[in-house]
């Protein structure tokens, strides 16, 4: 299911703005050399990364591991 920019808004409306963003880390395929990686979370253990940039173009939001 695709989220939209309203979702995400309702979602972090009430977070500080000082909390860090991480995105999942694809591990079994290589793709990201993060330094920290939150292993096994949520109710299917993936692995997440540090959210490293933010950019948009058009209507949409990208997340990427990287500036």
């Amino acid at each position: 299911m695709l989220h939209t920019v309203g979702d995400l808004k309702r979602f972090i409306k009430d977070l500080p703005d000082d909390m860090m963003i991480f995105l999942e880390y694809p591990k079994r395929y290589g793709l990201a050399q993060p330094e920290v990686i939150l292993k096994d979370i949520g109710h299917d253990g993936q692995d997440f990364i540090e959210c490293m940039g933010l950019m948009h173009d058009g209507n949409r939001l990208y997340i990427s591991h990287h500036y």
